[in-house]
């Protein structure tokens, strides 16, 4: 088949390491109403459950078409370290 020998990552059993805590965020598009409603949610778990460490993966985009794209940029600093994978559009801090 063509494309056979090409590289593809590949992770046999992806786990989180004991006692961490992973939070990923779809698409916001601007909507700070429910980022909002959503960080509220990890800070309670993350209260609830005391991680040793969090992690908040965001997934596509932060901004665009949402009432508050500002607000929203500016609410996502709420997160210590956020990751960001793959935004249409950018983070403009």
């Amino acid at each position: 088949m063509k494309g056979d020998n090409v590289s593809r990552p590949f992770i046999a059993n992806p786990s989180v390491p004991e006692g961490c805590s992973v939070y990923a965020i779809g698409d916001i598009h601007g909507r700070l109403d429910l980022l909002d409603r959503l960080l509220n949610s990890v800070a309670e778990d993350v209260a609830a459950t005391s991680p040793l460490q969090v992690a908040v993966v965001f997934l596509g985009d932060v901004v665009d078409r949402g009432a508050d794209s500002c607000g929203g940029r500016t609410s996502g600093r709420r997160v210590p370290e956020p990751f960001f994978l793959q935004p249409c559009q950018p983070w403009v801090s």
